[in-house]
């Protein structure tokens, strides 16, 4: 086993973008399993596919300076069938991108994870569209385990009908140390901040804001399960139900040590609202929501679900 690790360590290639190669496609078509592409500062107009390949993808300068734009033509970056969760895309923008068409929609406009789980870290992922994902789309049509994290990345200004900053279906993901805002913006659809849908949430230190939809302004889980831990989720708007969290389909949230403010419903559920589910709060905050005057439970709106509330304000 070490020695196929450090054989693997030896063999592994480095490439440089541009002085290597002129485009990160180029790289990516000419690397093996465990080579590792820097690209140096500067704007790239491509659309990328890493099919299969355990690479790490990383900007030598971050974010700011290194952009990729997917001349909005489909996503910017397309993961498929990228299962070691070793593989990694840092610091980089990530915009301009559209999606791929699935089953009569478009999905992940940024970025596309097909069965994949690579480690997303310090990115922008910013004005992309789609259908579900504008942001990031994790999709299968089956149940996976695997296990994405995202880490210290900005999430804004998407939009998508379902999941205007994150869609999950099928995936376990994680998401710590990072701000999904500003996504959404489609008045008929669900999840403005982040929707999953059989899957699984974990999030740690996570803020959702000014995200807006119809059903779940901040998040929207059905058939899902998940904990939040350290999380504020404020100022996010649902032209339905669900101003801060939209929870159903049997779906269980555990809410610890974590804020849900200044979220606002023209129905129902101005911090939450939850059908035939379960939303749990420990060590948290939940005021100061709202909903429109003809309509009930500006904090809390449970519709044959139930909420325990333990050691937390509800002001």
């Amino acid at each position: 086993m070490i020695f196929a690790l450090l054989l693997n360590i030896l063999l592994s290639a480095t490439h440089i973008i541009p002085e290597d190669f002129e485009y990160i496609q180029m790289a990516i078509d000419e690397s093996s399993n465990g080579d590792s592409i820097i690209v140096m500062p500067g704007n790239y107009y491509e659309n990328i596919l890493i099919n299969d390949k355990l690479l790490s993808i990383i900007s030598s300068d971050g974010p700011l300076v290194t952009s990729i734009n997917g001349n909005s033509s489909g996503p910017v970056i397309l993961f498929d069938s990228v299962q070691d969760s070793s593989a990694l895309l840092s610091g980089f923008t990530i915009t301009n991108g559209t999606g791929e068409f699935i089953n009569g929609a478009h999905y992940g406009g940024g970025i596309l994870s097909k069965y994949s789980a690579p480690k997303l870290n310090n990115l922008i992922i910013s004005n992309n569209t789609a259908f579900a994902g504008g942001g990031i789309c994790y999709y299968a049509t089956q149940e996976t385990s695997n296990n994405p994290i995202i880490s210290n990345t900005i999430i804004e200004n998407n939009f998508a009908s379902e999941g205007g900053g994150v869609f999950c279906v099928n995936h376990s993901i994680t998401i710590r140390d990072s701000h999904i805002k500003f996504n959404g913006m489609d008045m008929f659809g669900s999840g403005g901040g982040v929707q999953a849908l059989l899957s699984t949430v974990n999030f740690n230190n996570v803020i959702i804001s000014d995200n807006q939809t119809k059903f779940g302004g901040g998040v929207y889980l059905a058939s899902s399960n998940g904990i939040l831990k350290n999380v504020t989720i404020e100022n996010n708007l649902s032209e339905s139900r669900g101003g801060g969290i939209w929870i159903g389909g049997g779906s269980n949230l555990d809410v610890f040590q974590s804020l849900i403010s200044r979220n606002h419903s023209i129905g129902f559920g101005g911090g939450a609202f939850i059908y035939s589910s379960s939303l749990n709060f420990s060590s948290s905050t939940i005021s100061n929501n709202s909903i429109d005057s003809n309509v009930l439970g500006a904090a809390i709106y449970s519709d044959g679900g139930n909420s325990e509330i333990i050691n937390s304000i509800i002001y």
